[in-house]
């Protein structure tokens, strides 16, 4: 089951979640929560995706240019305006937790992933996965 968490005009949280520990500047932050993550990797092609039966949020990013760390990542989600080319400006991965801070043109977007406990193993790999999709992302063990 999905949990999408939109904050009231008054600040109450309209659906129960897990809390954030991040404070945001923008009011529009999406917060999901999913059941699953995968890692994959094809190539010189590497992606990480955070999906249930009614969501997803993907960021994907291939090994096309010499300057690696400046090409555009790729996200996609069900709701159209999480799709296209982006410049990550900040993420966070935790064992249950995924923040990313996205630049598109002059918008910049923010959700945040809520997903259960991962095993050791399964949470290694997408670490890796995502360390090399956003190099400057901060881990929380």
């Amino acid at each position: 089951m999905i949990k999408i968490v939109n904050k009231s005009l008054d600040g109450r949280r309209d659906n129960p979640a897990p809390v954030s520990f991040f404070a945001s500047p923008y009011n529009d932050m999406k917060k999901i929560h999913v059941e699953s993550v995968s890692a994959s990797k094809s190539g010189d092609y590497f992606q990480v995706c955070f999906d249930n039966d009614e969501t997803y949020f993907l960021i994907q990013w291939g090994i096309e240019f010499d300057d690696e760390d400046d090409e555009p990542r790729y996200i996609e989600s069900n709701d159209e305006s999480y799709i296209g080319h982006v410049r990550v400006k900040k993420a966070t991965l935790s064992r249950n937790n995924f923040y990313i801070q996205v630049k598109k043109g002059k918008e910049t977007k923010e959700i945040e992933i809520t997903f259960p406990d991962q095993d050791k193993n399964e949470f290694l790999e997408v670490e890796r996965i995502l360390e090399v999709i956003i190099p400057n992302i901060t881990i929380k063990k």
